[in-house]
């Protein structure tokens, strides 16, 4: 909705100081001037577009004489007051759009010199850079790690690739094999002011030796492993970057330790010391799945076999408390993690192989809080296909789980355990990938999506297929492919609009 800010109105202390007499006067009839011509927003990509705009401005004063000023500040800032900067007095604006990509406030403002009425129009102004929209690709060769863009200028499918981005800009590879994207918008680093952490947009590219912060802007790395924690780590091991469910701290699983930063005060983006698993500071070692949908973090120690917790700012973990319902004790269940991922805001899904008869596994529903957990299980029979699951993802959308089997994709229904093939691949592709991806903001139509995201190898080469769905079950083909060379560990859409709460964190 376009915003038509009158008199008196905050951003006025930002306007040059030849608007500071707004006037003070008595009339017969209120004034109205109007303003057409100004849509409610724009989207421009730096240091290419142009921003042209010639609105009409008229009055109910039959005499009323004008004069006009174009502005633009920095919207969403933290950490520091943005600048208001005049860009014109004409009435027409005619400006190439420099600003750094993120989301800005454009202003318009018409002042009748006969009254001293002033109205002002105001428009979000999105700018991107070549870099801050499109699917991003994390692949290796086996030893080494890169990424791929594939740019989406109108629509979300992709028109052209560039390769290798990330060692073309930055010099360097990601050392081992992909791993995990993750995007945050409130990561505090030093790119926007060299003396006050602001926040950034970062994408953080996890391989299982290595790790980066890249400003989405120019795509430079902003930190890497060494510079992200507090006290680097001896032992490079990376299991997962992950988002407290109530987004007040972020936190880093490496070598089975674990790394948080609390967001909710002034911080540098560094982070911490590996947080104790209690007083006696007894070995741990977490599994990289962890779901957040409960007030805190829920964690699996792979060495006692127990779910664990982590309080807020806290300095120790915590053991969680079973519901009494539950079919699943909190700590020694003797279980080994497979897989665990959110399904929903309220509950999780998670998959388990006993450690003394490897052919008991038990497919387990989460819910509750880590003070009241419930966990409800369902045995999988051993002539059923989720026994040969090799990647397992959560369908975020439906009560299912989407799992590969050599080179198809199968499905589960988590209400009634139906089992269903919904693709096979060609012969010789070796799914490395499977992800329910949903795109969906208001204000970005014309890139919104639901997928189930498949990359599949062959050879030295990935593919990636784009499936739609319906109840749950894939399309018949997929809405388009993405090509390149390695191995693909992780997939990500990145745009203007995506932030840290955009996708889940689960698998």
């Amino acid at each position: 909705m376009k915003k038509l800010i009158y008199l008196l109105l905050p951003i006025l202390f930002l306007l040059p100081s030849c608007y500071e007499d707004l006037g003070n006067y008595d009339y017969d009839d209120a004034e109205v001037i109007s303003v057409e011509g100004i849509a409610s927003s724009y989207s421009k990509v730096s240091t290419i577009d142009r921003l042209v705009i010639d609105p009409q401005v008229g009055s109910t004063d039959p005499d009323a004489r004008f004069e006009y000023f174009w502005g633009i500040y920095e919207a969403n800032t933290s950490g520091y007051f943005p600048t208001f900067d005049t860009l014109t007095h004409n009435k027409e604006l005619d400006y190439l759009v420099v600003q750094d990509a993120g989301n800005w406030e454009l202003v318009f403002g018409a002042k009748n010199l006969n009254t001293g009425l002033t109205k002002l129009i105001s428009s979000e102004l999105t700018v991107t850079t070549e870099f801050t929209r499109g699917w991003y690709v994390l692949k290796d060769d086996g030893e080494n790690s890169d990424i791929d863009q594939f740019l989406t200028p109108d629509t979300i499918i992709p028109s052209q690739v560039a390769e290798n981005v990330f060692s073309a800009i930055n010099g360097r590879k990601l050392q081992g094999k992909a791993k995990q994207f993750a995007f945050l918008n409130n990561y505090r680093t030093f790119v926007h002011n060299s003396s006050i952490a602001t926040y950034t947009r970062t994408l953080f590219a996890l391989s299982e030796n290595d790790m980066s912060a890249i400003y989405i802007d120019n795509f430079k790395q902003i930190r890497g492993f060494n510079e992200i924690f507090f006290q680097s780590p001896a032992v490079r091991d990376l299991g997962v970057l992950t988002v407290g469910a109530s987004t007040i701290s972020d936190y880093i699983i490496n070598d089975g330790k674990l790394h948080y930063l609390y967001t909710m005060t002034a911080n540098s983006g560094i982070f911490g010391a590996g947080v104790l698993k209690n007083e006696n500071a007894e070995d741990y070692h977490l599994s990289q799945y962890t779901v957040g949908t409960f007030s805190q973090l829920l964690f699996y120690d792979e060495l006692s076999c127990t779910f664990l917790t982590h309080p807020t700012a806290g300095t120790t973990m915590l053991k969680v408390k079973m519901n009494g319902n539950s079919q699943m004790p909190a700590e020694n269940i003797n279980k080994e993690l497979l897989f665990m991922s959110e399904r929903n805001r309220s509950s999780s899904v998670a998959l388990f192989r006993d450690r003394t008869d490897p052919n008991l596994m038990i497919l387990s529903s989460i819910s509750g809080s880590e003070s009241n957990l419930n966990v409800q299980n369902d045995t999988i029979a051993s002539g059923e296909m989720l026994q040969k699951a090799g990647i397992v993802t959560a369908n975020k959308d439906e009560a299912m789980i989407y799992f590969s089997v050599n080179s198809e994709v199968w499905s589960r229904n988590l209400a009634n355990g139906n089992e269903q093939k919904q693709f096979s691949f060609p012969a010789g592709e070796e799914i490395s990938f499977i992800r329910h991806l949903k795109y969906t903001p208001s204000s970005d139509p014309s890139f919104n999506f639901n997928y189930v995201v498949v990359a599949t190898t062959t050879g030295d080469g990935y593919k990636i297929y784009c499936f739609q769905k319906s109840s749950g079950n894939l399309a018949a083909e997929p809405d388009f492919t993405m090509e390149g060379s390695g191995k693909v560990g992780a997939v990500l859409y990145i745009s203007p609009k995506v932030g840290y709460n955009t996708y889940s964190y689960g698998y």
